[in-house]
């Protein structure tokens, strides 16, 4: 019995490539979000950056988000694809060198913290 068999290699993609499966990538993730937002209800579907001020930060630097748990959502997907679609968007508008260099200081600053989106948006120089 030879183990060697099920050692598994990566892909070594051309630059044609690796764009093709990322564009192939983006667009399964965009149908699914199209599917989970088409079945969810109206209210999980819309973001609220300042209007009903779900998170707040007191005295201490901890944060609070209210409604963070919301039953209905524990299965939806929708909040992950549209961050993915949003860092996306960030890093065509700026360039992939200088989104990775913002991210990178950004770890520095938040490692292991949980932020408002708010915040988020303050630290992102364009």
């Amino acid at each position: 019995f030879n183990t060697e068999q099920y050692v598994c290699y990566p892909k070594q993609l051309s630059a044609t490539e690796a764009k093709e499966q990322q564009e192939l990538k983006t667009l399964l993730r965009w149908h699914r979000l199209m599917d989970e937002v088409q079945n969810s209800e109206g209210d999980l579907q819309v973001l609220r950056p300042n209007k009903e001020k779900t998170g707040k930060v007191n005295e201490s630097g901890s944060s609070v988000v209210k409604h963070g748990l919301n039953a209905e959502k524990i299965f939806m997907q929708v909040h992950y694809l549209k961050g993915y679609f949003l860092l996306q968007t960030f890093t065509e508008k700026i360039g992939e060198a200088a989104y990775f260099a913002f991210l990178r200081k950004y770890v520095q600053a938040f490692h292991g913290q949980l932020i408002l989106s708010q915040v988020y948006l303050c630290t992102f120089s364009w």
